[in-house]
């Protein structure tokens, strides 16, 4: 779990940027499972101060109800589905929510639509840089990724997403 809640992650991130700013023309900001939703809400937030960005298997959606729990859950007997989390579905879910509200520090942030990134406004997903985002199609958390680059691909023609077959989290 994180050492400190939202957003003390972007913060941190910001001091980076403005620290190394001098030296470099473009500034590209990626992440991946839950680092992809820290640069996710820091893209959408601070859109003007980075070139672009790449997500790999992000963790987007902190309420963790997106269909893939359930559709791309392990399933011992096929092997098929998303190995690094064997839990069933509903204690999948439980325990990433978990993990989001230590991040989050805080309940009311479930709904921020910047600190919950999978929930971002239009308005706000206008104006992010371009972002690319890889996604394994057989992982627990695949619809964070396709449900929002969905969305986003509405109002922002700089989005795209890669779906990879048979692949699982961060694989």
């Amino acid at each position: 779990p994180p050492t400190e809640t939202y957003p003390a992650q972007l913060n941190d991130i910001i001091k980076l940027r403005k620290y190394i700013q001098n030296n470099y023309k473009y500034f590209l900001l990626g992440g991946d499972s839950a680092g992809g939703c820290t640069a996710l809400s820091c893209l959408l937030k601070y859109n003007e101060l980075f070139n672009g960005g790449f997500l790999i298997s992000p963790w987007l959606n902190l309420y963790c109800n997106t269909s893939s729990y359930k559709t791309r859950a392990w399933c011992e007997k096929m092997k098929t589905g998303d190995p690094i989390f064997k839990l069933p579905p509903k204690e999948n879910s439980k325990e990433y929510y978990k993990d989001a509200k230590i991040y989050l520090g805080n309940d009311n942030l479930f709904n921020n639509k910047i600190a919950n990134p999978y929930y971002a406004s239009e308005s706000t997903i206008k104006k992010m840089p371009p972002l690319l985002i890889l996604v394994g199609d057989n992982e627990t958390i695949r619809n964070d990724s396709l449900d929002f680059a969905s969305k986003a691909q509405k109002v922002n023609k700089n989005i795209f997403v890669s779906l990879y077959d048979t692949m699982w989290h961060d694989w």
